[in-house]
């Protein structure tokens, strides 16, 4: 165990203190490090130590040098010779406890929900005493609000170890407003794979797969492959850039329904982290098709994340989507019009949906 040389002195300086409890001793090490404290222990050739401001320490028994109590340690020596500074225990040394394993694979997990549900605000079945057909009008025939439910899901899972990475992401939305019916309904998952090559740079691969009933994309696929660089790796800034290549394949009533797109483009992820609390979460992703270049897409996330406690924390972000080839109408649509003798132009020139989409989701994630 690497013990800093302001603990020691600290240590050193607590024999002093008045209310020290009467079993505390001054233990020494015989690389010079000094701890006080008492011993619990002492089994397997280790040596159990209740340190008073370190907490429990373990040592080799052979590292131990002599053992004195606080009234011992504060009567002079005999000798006349300096004081010998403390000595700080450096990692690895005899006596001190190793690091973490550094091949130690780590596992993170969270699940994030949001949800809200609201009555319906008018009548949405037949009005009472009006007038018109036989069940009488209804709330919901004249656009009247009626109930609204809606629920966002994210979850995650990651596995780590010093050389390699894999995530596992999913997410689910779903909002129905009487009487427009569904508003929002659509699901994803990606799966990432990433292998480190140097301090500063490392290969990644990922697999998207995602369905979005309401923009009419019956299913999108996107395989990535890309290195990356660490422009910046610090304690509080961590900024990657990655360019990469990547295959489409969609099916969105387009001209490029289920053709495999060759695409080039790059990732970016910044992470900035305010306090140990409060971090900010960048991310952003373009491409374009090398030949087919009318398909390009950017995605973009900016986010915030503050920690309430040590496994729960909330989440805010804003998510902006460009697609270059949404807004046709749907297949079935589009050849009923052509069916009723409209121009195949006027017909491709219908766009109803929107390129781009901006959602602002909040919830509260569980990490376990």
């Amino acid at each position: 165990m690497r013990i800093s040389t302001s603990f020691l002195l600290l240590a050193a300086l607590a024999v002093a203190s008045p209310g020290r409890a009467a079993e505390s001793h001054i233990i020494e090490l015989k690389n010079g490090t000094k701890i006080v404290g008492s011993i619990e222990k002492q089994e397997g050739g280790k040596v159990y130590i209740n340190a008073d401001l370190l907490g429990q320490v373990v040592v080799d028994a052979t590292a131990l040098a002599t053992t004195e109590t606080p009234a011992e340690a504060a009567t002079p020596a005999p000798s006349t010779a300096a004081t010998p500074p403390v000595v700080v225990a450096p990692s690895g040394a005899p006596g001190a406890v190793p690091k973490t394993d550094p091949n130690k694979v780590t596992w993170k997990r969270s699940l994030s929900i949001n949800g809200s549900y609201n009555s319906a605000a008018y009548v949405q079945g037949p009005i009472p005493g009006a007038a018109g057909t036989a069940t009488g009008l209804e709330g919901r025939s004249l656009g009247l609000s009626g109930k609204q439910q809606t629920v966002q899901i994210n979850g995650m899972i990651l596995r780590a170890s010093p050389t390699e990475a894999i995530t596992l992401t999913g997410s689910y939305g779903y909002a129905d407003y009487e009487p427009a019916g569904k508003v929002v309904d659509n699901w994803n998952g990606e799966f990432t794979y990433t292998h480190i090559l140097s301090p500063k740079t490392y290969v990644l691969a990922r697999s998207t797969y995602k369905v979005d009933h309401i923009a009419l994309i019956d299913h999108s696929f996107e395989q990535v492959a890309g290195y990356g660089f660490k422009l910046m790796d610090t304690d509080r800034t961590k900024l990657d850039v990655i360019p990469g290549i990547s295959e489409v394949n969609e099916s969105k009533g387009t001209r490029f329904d289920d053709k495999w797109i060759f695409s080039a483009g790059f990732l970016e992820n910044l992470d900035f982290a305010f306090n140990e609390r409060v971090s900010l979460q960048e991310r952003f992703k373009y491409r374009v098709g090398v030949v087919d270049t009318d398909v390009w897409g950017i995605n973009s996330y900016l986010g915030i994340n503050s920690a309430l406690s040590e496994h729960i924390s909330l989440n805010v972000g804003l998510t902006y989507t460009y697609d270059n080839t949404l807004g046709p109408l749907s297949p079935t649509v589009a050849s009923s019009l052509l069916a009723a003798g409209m121009a195949p132009a006027d017909v491709a020139a219908l766009r109803p949906a929107k390129k781009d989409q901006i959602q602002l989701t909040t919830g509260i994630e569980f990490n376990f």
